[in-house]
């Protein structure tokens, strides 16, 4: 078995723990509930971390048991592995990385917008009553927008404004988020854009717990964002582009043959 299998495997537990942390589905979902029930916050980064675990600990587990079987045999890529971590302090290295972050970012981006599905539309007292849409690119074609309850939450440099949705019931499990320059349509039915679960930032969630302002289980719907799959497919196949570039720069430029 080659060396590296280990650092694949590894890959290979992130990407499917990116997958169901953009679909929100799977070990995932399980450990976001969880957060939730239990401390009544989610942190994405715990979560993540946890269900990469999860997919790790067994495929690891079989490939030693596998090598301890079949043995080790050496790739050309065994010198990489053997020295990666001298490989990071050089120029080769960077590049690897970023082409990592990349790829992470890009499959994140490109899986999150491909389970979205087609516009559907989007009725508040649907998801008042737990029923949740059949997609998540959704036109908002029910509901009274609370215009006057409007909360705002600088984020960098960019301020975004949070309004309440709702039909009958309270607290809201609905709310419009816009950037700083967008206008609110004029009409209900151009209010588009993607949904996603609790996806508040946490210091604003915070805040409208504490005041009984916001439902356990919430949405937020982005106004104005269309689904781009295209995008972050661009982003993961460039930065693969990018590690085989730092891989093979490495392997002839500075890494040592077996």
């Amino acid at each position: 078995m080659p060396k590296e299998g280990y650092g694949v495997a590894a890959l290979v537990a992130a990407v499917l723990s990116a997958i169901c942390l953009a679909t929100y589905s799977g070990p995932y979902r399980l450990i976001a509930d969880l957060q939730t029930r239990w401390v009544h916050t989610h942190f994405v980064a715990a979560s993540f971390y946890l269900t990469t675990a999860l997919f790790a600990v067994p495929l690891l587990g079989f490939l030693f048991l596998l090598e301890k079987r079949l043995g080790t045999r050496e790739t050309w890529l065994t010198p990489v592995w053997d020295q990666i971590d001298q490989m990071f302090e050089r120029p080769p290295g960077k590049w690897v990385l970023a082409g990592l972050v990349l790829i992470l970012v890009g499959s994140y981006l490109a899986v999150k917008d491909l389970g979205r599905g087609q516009l559907v539309p989007l009725r508040t007292s649907e998801l008042e009553k737990g029923m949740a849409p059949q997609s998540t690119y959704v036109e908002l074609v029910e509901g009274r927008i609370v215009a006057d309850s409007e909360y705002r939450i600088k984020v960098n440099s960019e301020v975004y404004r949070y309004l309440p949705v709702t039909s009958r019931s309270q607290p809201p499990v609905l709310f419009l988020r816009l950037s700083e320059g967008r206008n609110l349509p004029n009409s209900l039915a151009k209010v588009r854009g993607v949904l996603d679960i609790n996806g508040m930032e946490g210091e604003l969630r915070s805040h409208l717990e504490e005041r009984g302002l916001i439902a356990s289980r919430y949405y937020v719907l982005s106004v104005g964002v269309v689904p781009s799959a295209a995008l972050g497919a661009g982003f993961a196949g460039f930065g693969l582009l990018v590690c085989i570039v730092g891989l093979v720069w490495w392997r002839f430029r500075y890494a040592r043959a077996p």
